[in-house]
């Protein structure tokens, strides 16, 4: 839709990205409902993120969403930006594929620093892969325990970095909660459907999904919450042009 100059002010703004926020709407009343209208939810201080749910589904408990977490309703693992986000199953899949190798591009410096070459990834993989295969759901703690005892260095970050590429590659996820300890299971036994998309259908998808629920937004507002680079968000939006609207405020353009 062609551009149009609305006379729009902040506060307008605001009204706006409440409500698609579902902060002054509750039409959900489960958590996957929620997270699928967002596409992915931050979710890295979990706690938080359990407020950040419950705050959209008026007269939940905290225990609704950690069921739903311990069910495998809505998934929470490394994804955008590298950072922990809920997800809904069939979407883990497509989402990570998307996320993932940019992220592993501009983690290469610190792959390189933390002498954690292909080699070293590829056996921790295999060594959380056999940990964890049948069912079995392990905390984080001694899941490091299990690698080092397997000749991999954990020392500093290289056990960060080795659980989130394993998370980022779709291997692990975050599975039912051990006390306060967050446990790790094989995605690939956790997550019972994905949807198939390509590239350029994930693209579309996020992006449709990012601007139900964040506009009105930026180009740049949804390639940095998304980590794709500045030309796939651009053209995410360029393939959504018949569902958005274009509104300029100033010199800024939002959808």
């Amino acid at each position: 839709m062609q551009g149009r100059n609305y006379p729009m002010k902040t506060g307008d703004i605001i009204q706006y990205r409440l409500h698609n926020q579902l902060l002054t709407q509750s039409p959900f009343s489960a958590p996957v409902d929620v997270v699928c209208w967002f596409g992915a939810m931050q979710a890295q201080d979990y706690y938080a993120s359990q407020w950040a749910l419950g705050i959209r589904l008026p007269g939940s408990k905290e225990t609704d969403i950690e069921t739903a977490l311990n069910k495998g309703q809505i998934i929470r693992s490394w994804s955008f930006r590298g950072t922990w986000h809920y997800m809904a199953p069939e979407d883990v899949q497509w989402m990570l594929a998307l996320a993932a190798p940019r992220l592993s591009s501009l983690h290469n410096s610190y792959y390189r620093k933390l002498e954690l070459d292909e080699k070293t990834l590829l056996k921790s993989k295999k060594v959380i892969i056999a940990a964890l295969e049948g069912g079995k759901n392990i905390g984080r703690k001694d899941l490091v325990k299990i690698i080092e005892k397997k000749g991999i260095s954990v020392e500093g970050l290289r056990s960060n970095f080795l659980l989130l590429r394993a998370a980022l590659d779709g291997i692990i996820c975050q599975g039912p909660r051990k006390g306060k300890e967050t446990s790790f299971v094989l995605a690939g036994e956790w997550i019972k459907k994905n949807k198939k998309l390509n590239h350029d259908e994930s693209v579309v998808e996020l992006t449709k999904r990012y601007f139900q629920s964040h506009s009105p937004a930026s180009l740049k507002d949804f390639s940095w919450w998304s980590g794709l680079s500045t030309s796939v968000a651009k053209k995410g939006i360029e393939m959504c042009r018949s569902e958005l609207e274009e509104v300029k405020i100033n010199s800024s353009i939002l959808y």
